[in-house]
């Protein structure tokens, strides 16, 4: 039940973002980039410092932004814009899925910065247990996960830098091309981390919590549904 009321939550976070940064992302991305950064930097510390005593609505809503669904959403967004045509209606092409065209890669970048928020949480256990830094014991779906972290964190850099116009327009358009297929291990990977961290069981307050079935069963549907769209793309070009 909480992760079904987080879920909509972040979709409803989501689409209000998009829809107030709207011109902000077309017209002045490095602006929307600035508060993205701010306002996660604002979360993180939030989170680190005085969570216990945030009250459980304000928990709710600040939850998508540090636990990682928000940016995994914008990146669920990015992905399906790869697959997905915006076909004519009645002549006219369908207006919403142009305007997330034109900015797939700016909706990419505010992702990855968003991301960053949700490691800097978690990476201060896990990332130090796994490298023995505080001694804190993790399981194996943990470990795995925490590596697969890492390997994401430096996929984002590489695919997040290389999408900012400047950069961009630098690079060889070939190489910029065959670079950004990386972004398919990216997705293989971040399905991976989900998978493991829902498998997660673990006892707090004498209570025992996991696996998510919702997550498992939700964010399945949504990437298997992705590599198969993918899938037929590829086999239409051939």
């Amino acid at each position: 039940m909480i992760q079904l009321a987080l879920s909509i939550v972040t979709i409803i976070e989501v689409t209000l973002f998009i829809l107030i940064m709207k011109k902000l992302i077309l017209n002045k991305s490095s602006i929307a980039y600035i508060i993205t950064l701010v306002l996660s930097t604002i979360i993180t510390v939030a989170v680190l410092l005085a969570w216990e005593k945030t009250p459980m609505v304000l928990q709710l809503f600040i939850a998508p932004l540090y636990m990682g669904s928000f940016a995994t959403y914008l990146f669920i967004i990015v992905m399906y814009l790869g697959v997905l045509k915006p076909n004519k209606k009645d002549g006219k092409y369908n207006k919403s899925l142009l305007y997330l065209r034109k900015v797939r890669g700016e909706i990419a970048i505010i992702a990855s910065i968003i991301t960053l928020s949700h490691n800097i949480v978690y990476g201060r256990t896990y990332f130090l247990a796994l490298f023995e830094i505080i001694d804190k014991e993790l399981n194996i779906q943990q470990v795995i996960g925490a590596i697969i972290s890492i390997i994401l964190i430096i996929l984002i850099l590489i695919l997040g830098i290389t999408s900012f116009k400047k950069i961009r327009r630098k690079m060889d358009p070939m190489k910029w091309k065959k670079l950004q297929k990386l972004s398919y291990i990216f997705y293989g990977l971040l399905y991976a981390h989900i998978m493991l961290v829902s498998t997660v069981v673990y006892h707090k307050e004498g209570k025992t919590h996991g696996p998510n079935y919702f997550s498992l069963v939700f964010y399945s549907i949504i990437f298997i549904t992705y590599f198969i769209l993918k899938m037929k793309k590829i086999s239409k070009k051939k």
